[in-house]
């Protein structure tokens, strides 16, 4: 697992599973780049260790975000980080053969 903390960012992916189980900015960085940045390293990361896709379960708020981003919604899931409805996403990643 890779984690990073400051206070403008925070970002976990489980490199064994491909997993991103956390990546949030502030709101002072939202509309920066700075979650993009974060979201291509985690993949970046992930692929490094062999994995061939990325998971996480994204808010509705993120949705958008991920989805802009290559992520497909594999199902829908009730009630994950205090909300009422959560999303299943995952994404193929590149690989040095493709």
């Amino acid at each position: 697992m890779v984690e990073k903390q400051d206070p403008w960012k925070r970002h976990v992916v489980d490199s064994a599973s491909g997993e991103v189980t956390l990546n949030y900015v502030s709101p002072g960085a939202r509309f920066r780049g700075v979650s993009r940045a974060l979201l291509t390293a985690l993949e970046n990361r992930a692929a490094e260790r062999g994995n061939v896709r990325c998971t996480l379960t994204s808010t509705e708020t993120a949705r958008r975000f991920y989805q802009a981003n290559g992520y497909v919604e594999d199902g829908r899931l009730d009630g994950k980080f205090g909300t009422s409805a959560s999303y299943a996403m995952s994404k193929l990643l590149a690989t040095k053969d493709s």
